[in-house]
């Protein structure tokens, strides 16, 4: 299954996490500078095509400490997003690394998500079932990223990522990963660049930039393709369904409408 790394304080190369297997990283905003997502890992992460997950973490017990510490926080969290260059519109997770409910940490939650809308990012929620289950129902949560701890084997669907290993080492730094349920909304999703400037005739066999493209545009529709630039079997059967969905010719290759169609997906603003 497709997975994303997380880890707090050490560096991990880029290529070692591509070795291991992951297709992005979720790194932290935090009052801690040591722990958090730096320019040159940012750089060094996108080289490699590894989307970036941001997510928000001070203490465990942060989210419990209501509004005024739920703004405060968004309004950290978002200027530091800023200050790396994270394009808005992307998801600025903020954590509840506790065994609680969500009635405690509504508060919080509420007045992160909003401070980090004025600032221009979609604000979410990462903690066990109970709690990201009662955000997502609040509206709160709108993909959030559910850790197992404290979940008794539960598992919300509508979660893009699931924490479920822990401590795996990754150059020499202990790793946690999350198996994708659906593309999360991280920084690729949100580069403010055309997915394509060409519009080849591609299908099943064919290799190159411009399939990863095909396959990026399709994986903002909640698909799960690795974005490696091989047009296999699941990126024939996904685009073929993506061209049923929205009434086109049904051919697997990349058509002139197909491309158009493609293209109002990575931004819909055009």
């Amino acid at each position: 299954m497709t997975k994303y790394l997380d880890y707090g304080y050490g560096t991990v190369a880029a290529g070692d996490i591509v070795r291991a297997g992951a297709v992005g990283i979720c790194r932290y905003l935090s009052n801690s500078p040591g722990k958090n997502l730096t320019a040159p890992e940012r750089d060094a992460a996108l080289a490699h095509n590894l989307d970036i997950v941001l997510v928000w973490e001070s203490t465990a017990t942060r989210s419990s400490e209501g509004s005024a510490a739920g703004t405060a926080d968004g309004q950290l969290a978002s200027g530091e997003a800023k200050g790396l260059g994270a394009p808005a519109g992307m998801t600025i997770y903020a954590a509840t690394d506790q065994d609680t409910t969500w009635a405690d940490v509504a508060p919080y939650h509420t007045a992160f998500n909003a401070a980090v809308a004025k600032a221009g990012y979609v604000g979410d929620v990462y903690g066990g079932y109970t709690v990201v289950r009662d955000a997502h129902l609040a509206g709160a949560a709108p993909a959030p990223w559910q850790t197992s701890a404290w979940s008794h084997g539960n598992v919300l669907a509508a979660a893009a990522l699931v924490q479920n290993n822990y401590h795996a080492p990754v150059s020499g730094v202990d790793c946690d990963s999350s198996d994708v349920q659906h593309a999360p909304n991280g920084w690729r999703a949100n580069l403010a660049k055309p997915v394509v400037n060409e519009s080849p005739l591609l299908h099943l066999g064919d290799r190159g930039p411009k399939v990863a493209d095909v396959q990026r545009a399709l994986n903002m529709c909640g698909n799960e393709l690795v974005e490696d630039g091989i047009f296999g079997a699941d990126t024939d059967r996904i685009l073929r369904v993506f061209q049923a969905h929205r009434d086109l010719e049904v051919t697997g290759s990349t058509t002139a409408e197909t491309w158009t169609a493609l293209r109002l997906v990575a931004h819909p603003e055009h």
